[in-house]
């Protein structure tokens, strides 16, 4: 009989843990396809271009390239298999260019999402074209980079470097591994690219590394091991960002509300703004982003966020009136409020996503506009609705029209609220800015397109994208209780002796 109900309980677990890694249908799909549905056409920015340009001219660099068939010793033509490692490597270094958060890049790039966003498929682009270069190179005809016995060391290592590649792009692709985990393993990836580096500048390639083209690479190289080195020592090891101090806490149903008080210096941010706070507490250091709900004029800095997550459900515990919390920033490039005084502004938000037209409201008191920003707000439950005071008193002010859409109350925000609103080409030249959950997203931004609106502004950032469930919460879980029965076991143990 126990025999058969330890069965039973080892059934139900393998069935729980089957549940977990399958998640939901959403979760299997990458976030980006979740959002705003049919795209907007519009030119690429300045930054995609130069990075485009950067790798494509390489294939100029191989003209003429030839290899020697193992098989018939016939020659062949190399250049394929020469451009996808030059490919590689490129698209390596503007990776890792990207991850560094550089200002100057961000007007390049149109904002740190859309670097964040160009940083994943420079490394995937990396890592299809490491696999295009092993499996059609052969013994190419060129002038040594370096003597044989070292170009055939750097090439050993390399492939060591591939397979572990290979694996750090399933972690970071399958979000079954927690973020706090993943963050490290990441990290790997540059001692992989430095070794490509090597390798490349070591291998036989058409030109010599003297020559214009070599120097072309290794400029290149350089640019992106500084970068990586710059990434993972300066801004994770030495440079702290701005200390501020807990100075409010406001603990809503399924939101933390806190207010924060610069130490020194405080930072200059603009609204729409976001920037990455972490806690200096035990296992609560890691940076997470979130955008400052607070005005620009304010020297204080104001956040909110769900308390549903891993760390944010832990900062929701541990936080208290007084912790220190360091903050870097500010970062994004997108603004709620148009230069344009005469366009019309649409607000859409979902939950937390009311943060960056909280931090408008703020900049409207100061330059109300002459017509006011038609605010669009969807919540759950009145609970969980964030500032509603300040967002009544602005409406009542005329600095915003307020509509909002209370689930539990049967107002549900559906498309048709909007085009009630504004009809057939009410927003042409409008300017619209949404922040909120995927799905409602990507409902009512269809029907901003209905009424003619041609940009809407959606501000993605995701430093970690990918598909999978996030199993954080059922690891802590598993660990919580392999370590409580572990710690029962040896409080038993020392009752027994």
């Amino acid at each position: 009989m126990a025999e058969h109900t330890r069965s039973k309980q080892l059934v139900s677990i393998f069935q729980q843990a089957l549940k977990a890694l399958a998640g939901k249908r959403n979760d299997w799909w990458p976030s980006s396809f979740l959002t705003t549905g049919r795209p907007t056409l519009r030119l690429p920015s300045v930054g995609i271009v130069i990075a485009l340009a950067s790798i494509v001219i390489g294939w100029w660099a191989f003209a003429g390239a030839t290899g020697l068939d193992d098989d018939s010793r016939q020659t062949f033509d190399a250049r394929p298999a020469l451009f996808a490692g030059a490919v590689s490597v490129m698209a390596m270094t503007w990776s890792h260019l990207l991850s560094t958060r550089l200002r100057p890049l961000e007007y390049l790039f149109g904002g740190l999402d859309h670097m964040y966003r160009w940083h994943r498929w420079s490394g995937a682009l990396a890592v299809a074209t490491v696999f295009l270069h092993t499996q059609i190179v052969d013994d190419v005809k060129g002038i040594p980079g370096a003597s044989r016995s070292i170009a055939k060391a750097a090439e050993e290592l390399a492939g060591i470097a591939e397979t572990f590649l290979y694996i750090l792009v399933i972690a970071s692709f399958i979000r079954w591994v927690p973020y706090r985990w993943w963050r490290h393993t990441h990290k790997l990836m540059y001692p992989a690219y430095v070794i490509s580096c090597v390798h490349f500048y070591t291998a036989e390639k058409p030109f010599g590394n003297g020559e214009a083209w070599g120097r072309f690479y290794s400029t290149a190289m350089i640019i992106g091991i500084a970068a990586g080195a710059y990434r993972l020592v300066w801004r994770d090891m030495i440079k702290r960002g701005r200390p501020y101090t807990v100075t409010s806490i406001d603990r809503g149903s399924r939101y933390l509300d806190l207010t924060l008080s610069p130490v020194g210096t405080p930072i200059k941010h603009q609204a729409g703004q976001f920037a990455f706070i972490k806690l200096v507490k035990s296992g609560l250091t890691e940076p997470h982003p979130f955008t400052i709900a607070s005005g620009p004029i304010s020297n204080n800095l104001r956040f909110v966020m769900r308390t549903d997550g891993d760390w944010t459900g832990r900062v929701n515990k541990r936080l208290a009136i007084g912790d220190e919390v360091i903050v870097e920033g500010a970062f994004g490039r997108s603004h709620p409020i148009p230069r344009n005084a005469e366009a019309p502004v649409l607000w859409v938000a979902g939950g937390v996503g009311i943060t960056p037209f909280l931090a408008s409201i703020d900049v409207l008191s100061e330059d109300p506009r002459p017509v006011p920003p038609r605010l669009f707000y969807s919540v759950s439950s009145r609970e969980e609705a964030i500032g509603l005071d300040e967002l009544r008193r602005a409406h009542k002010r005329g600095l915003i029209q307020l509509h909002l859409h209370v689930t539990s109350d049967g107002s549900r925000l559906s498309p048709n609220d909007v085009i009630g609103e504004f009809g057939d080409g009410g927003l042409v030249n409008a300017h619209v800015v949404m922040c909120g959950p995927h799905g409602l997203l990507r409902s009512v931004s269809q029907a901003a397109r209905d009424c003619g609106a041609s940009t809407i502004h959606v501000e993605e950032f995701d430093i970690r994208s990918g598909i999978a469930p996030d199993l954080t919460q059922e690891i802590d879980d598993v660990i919580d209780e392999v370590t409580s029965r572990l710690q029962a076991r040896k409080e038993n143990q020392r009752v027994t002796q």
